[in-house]
């Protein structure tokens, strides 16, 4: 995240993808709860939803999953106000 702050989303979701190469990231929650909202913040909300979801499908505490689930709902918000349906409007 500190990457993604000083260099952009774009730059962020780089470092990530390198990470993923290794398989330990794929179960990790917070893996993909911070590429859902670099994904978001670079503007991909339809991306962003795919990480959320699967971070929410591995978060274990209640607390964590509140969270993602909020950010799962920001996120479809977004995903709805850019679709193109919505842009001819």
């Amino acid at each position: 995240m500190a990457l993604a702050r000083v260099e952009g989303a774009k730059a962020g979701l780089r470092a990530l993808a390198a990470l993923k190469d290794r398989r330990a990231p794929e179960r990790y929650h917070l893996f993909h709860a911070v590429r859902g909202q670099l994904l978001q913040d670079a503007g991909q909300p339809s991306e962003a939803i795919t990480a959320l979801e699967r971070a929410l499908e591995l978060a274990v505490l209640p607390a964590e999953k509140n969270f993602l689930a909020g950010q799962l709902k920001q996120c479809h918000g977004t995903e709805r106000s850019t679709s193109p349906a919505r842009l001819k409007e």
